[in-house]
């Protein structure tokens, strides 16, 4: 039977990868026809001046948190579900007075997002169950009723910068803005001629494992399993467990050690959250990871808000020993446990000189937008996820 049961995960995990492949594949099929690659948030296809309000010439809903995945509709044989999402969406933007029946035009959320149909109808395209975005070795990818929010196990690559994507952000997949001191900067997006680390040494997609049992904002109830539950450290237990912020946030260390009691579970003195829930949301929860533990690490965020920009997600999966990724230039492979993910004490841009004091890594620093553009801190792994490091590493 363990031969047995050995052949069929073999076969779930090619299947797996396969899936990423075929995402890769709408990457450059995308790039081909819009000279660069989606924005992990506020992608131009959804703002104004394409898509704007009759009325204020605004934002059409939430257009700022759609993930890459609705971005790419079209490019992986979904240009039904695209189609059906834009024609509600231009219908609110024509009529934006016009009331919605059973529901209001959102952003696709946990709910799975409410868009008015052509018929004035509500239609919830994110929804969508979609094969696609699901690993065969996640279960039976955990979904509840029939109008939740579509999981996804696949997510994008957000490079090597621990917990705020918002501000800093060193992968091929950006938010196109962040925000500071509440004047708002624009990031430009990126092309494969823009990555200078190459396309085959720059990580794309990899996976992460759904969440099995949702939240109940309580450290007692919710996935405990490191892979799949996702730890909040802005709530404490009657034991006193320190909340997670101040200078220490960005060090991956305090996210790894949330495991230390039993092996692959969350100790109980944490809080747990969602991930994987919306495969529309271009939240980090739902969409995105980061290369900065490595593979089946646990996943944090600083607070209960899952429109948090402070988080770091871990690629994980239920296959034995490691996770799939897919490269920009549409490489496939299989990355392990073990491989180089650096010193996780450190934080982002530090490093250690040869008496093991921290020290700053070369590169540029600066200390107001958390923007730095040296090599990883993070191993062969950081290096994966950043797009122009200036790393040479020997792919594992």
């Amino acid at each position: 039977m363990p031969a047995v049961q050995a052949a069929r995960e073999a076969a779930r995990r090619a299947q797996c990868l396969n899936k990423l492949k075929q995402l890769a594949l709408a990457l450059h099929n995308f790039h081909t026809t819009h000279s660069r690659l989606p924005a992990q948030a506020n992608d131009p296809l959804w703002l104004p001046p394409g898509l704007a309000r009759a009325d204020t010439g605004g934002n059409v809903g939430n257009g700022d948190a759609h993930s890459p995945f609705l971005t790419l509709l079209p490019y992986f044989e979904q240009e039904a579900l695209h189609a059906e999402m834009m024609s509600g969406l231009q219908a609110f933007a024509a009529n934006p007075s016009q009331s919605v029946p059973g529901g209001t035009i959102e952003f696709p959320g946990r709910s799975g997002g409410n868009y008015r149909g052509v018929n004035g109808s509500v239609t919830s395209p994110t929804a969508a169950k979609l094969g696609a975005l699901l690993c065969p070795s996640d279960g039976d990818y955990h979904r509840g009723s029939a109008t939740d929010s579509g999981r996804t196990n696949y997510r994008f690559n957000n490079g090597d910068c621990a917990y705020d994507f918002a501000r800093i952000s060193r992968g091929p997949f950006r938010c196109n803005n962040y925000l500071i001191d509440g004047d708002r900067r624009w990031f430009v997006l990126m092309s494969f001629d823009t990555i200078r680390d190459g396309t085959s040494h720059t990580l794309a997609l990899s996976e992460s494992a759904i969440t099995r049992i949702p939240d109940s904002s309580s450290n007692t109830v919710g996935d405990r399993h490191v892979r799949s539950g996702m730890v909040t450290f802005s709530n404490t237990t009657s034991n006193g467990t320190p909340s997670f912020n101040g200078a220490n946030q960005n060090q991956p260390s305090k996210c790894a050690a949330v495991s230390s009691i039993e092996r692959g579970m969350i100790d109980p003195d944490y809080y747990v959250r969602n991930k994987g829930f919306a495969w529309g949301c271009s939240q980090l929860q739902n969409t995105g990871f980061m290369t900065v533990l490595p593979p089946n690490s646990p996943s944090c965020q600083s607070n209960t808000n899952m429109g948090d920009t402070k988080v770091l997600v871990s690629a994980t999966s239920y296959h034995p020993g490691g996770v799939n990724v897919v490269f920009l230039d549409g490489a496939g492979r299989f990355i392990g446990e073990t491989i180089n993910s650096g010193d996780p004490t450190l934080i982002l841009g530090q490093g250690r000189d040869g008496s093991g004091s921290v020290v700053n890594l070369p590169g540029f620093h600066d200390n107001n937008t958390g923007v730095y553009t040296g090599q990883s801190t993070y191993g062969v792994w950081g290096a994966l996820g950043s797009a122009n490091g200036g790393e040479s590493v020997a792919l594992p």
